[in-house]
């Protein structure tokens, strides 16, 4: 059951259910719905920081009264049950029983330690900072997400953005929606692609990138060569003159590449402009069949290890194709002087 069940959101007004994701302020402990938080950017209470003031859950709600059933129950359940319970407190999110010295809540993933440090005044953990999404989005981490992959398997193949996908996942999987727009994968288009190791797409596309500039850089290098050797022989020099030998030149160069440059200039934007709209479900898919690849290989269970040395990011590869390209732009003016003189 959901502790704050009946309480109200202080951004939207409206009062959270059993399957609401929620969110709580580290420093005065107001609950929000995740998305209302993300929106907003800040806790709807921020005035209550300065003065120490703290949220209290409503006696009425359901949560509170299951909570005071419980207390009652602990009360005659004997001596060591209550004081094992005295040595947990519960988690501010779900309410489940959490350690002195748990880092996560087990049940949701919510940061307790740093909302304990927060509370106490301290700077906490640095792992959970102030506004982060907590980890695993909110969801119970032994959730199926699709059928046979948990989200604590998503969240340890995809690595520390796991919350934000977390999130993009489960509104993929529970509407059946593959359209989104994620800025990373359109601007970042083959970078990202890579960097995310879905090599199966970035890999072609990094060749047809590869290919483009390659045609871009030759149709260049041909038609400045055949104006230079025009503008030798000019004893005066206009501009009218300069775009006449431009057009010229161009128009004499090889119909293949002309074709070749036309059609793959008007294909990177519509490229891009895909990757952005449909990357998230190309990277659920991904994540998706590796998962269930990676189980399927070892009798049907993956360890933490296993899952986020497969998944993750590739950042050797990121940095290098960053520094080809910085060292291909700063090579091709000493290649295109060496070809016309």
């Amino acid at each position: 059951m959901n502790r704050y069940e009946g309480v109200t959101c202080p951004v939207c007004g409206k009062p959270f259910t059993e399957d609401d994701l929620i969110t709580v302020c580290p420093v005065c402990g107001t609950p929000h719905h995740v998305e209302c938080y993300r929106q907003s950017g800040h806790c709807a209470h921020e005035d209550w920081h300065a003065s120490g003031r703290k949220f209290v859950l409503p006696e009425n709600t359901a949560q509170s009264t299951s909570r005071q059933s419980d207390e009652e129950t602990e009360g005659e359940a004997g001596e060591s049950t209550a004081r094992q319970s005295r040595n947990t407190s519960p988690c501010p999110r779900c309410g489940s029983p959490c350690e002195p010295d748990a880092m996560f809540c087990r049940q949701c993933g919510f940061p307790v330690a740093q909302f304990r440090a927060r509370q106490n005044g301290q700077a906490g953990p640095q792992q959970a900072g102030f506004g982060m999404i907590p980890p695993y989005a909110g969801m119970n981490p032994d959730e199926e997400l699709t059928e046979g992959i948990t989200v604590r398997e998503y969240a340890a193949f995809i690595g520390p953005a796991a919350p934000q996908y977390l999130l993009r996942f489960k509104r993929m999987a529970e509407r059946g929606k593959s359209v989104s727009w994620n800025f990373l994968f359109g601007i970042g288009s083959v970078f990202y692609l890579c960097y995310r190791k879905m090599y199966r797409i970035g890999i072609p596309l990094l060749v047809y990138f590869a290919l483009f500039i390659g045609v871009y850089l030759t149709s260049t290098i041909m038609t400045v060569q055949a104006v230079y050797a025009q503008l030798a022989l000019e004893t005066s020099v206009t501009m009218d003159t300069i775009y006449m030998l431009l057009e010229s030149a161009m128009m004499s160069l090889p119909a293949w590449l002309l074709n070749a440059y036309a059609a793959m200039r008007f294909t990177i934007l519509p490229i891009m402009i895909v990757l952005g709209l449909f990357g998230d479900k190309l990277y659920f898919s991904h994540c998706t069949n590796t998962i269930r690849t990676l189980k399927e290989n070892n009798s049907g269970a993956a360890s933490a290890e296993m899952l986020a040395g497969k998944g993750g990011v590739n950042r050797k590869l990121m940095m290098a194709m960053l520094l080809v390209v910085m060292i291909s732009l700063m090579i091709t003016p000493f290649i295109s002087s060496m070809l016309l003189y």
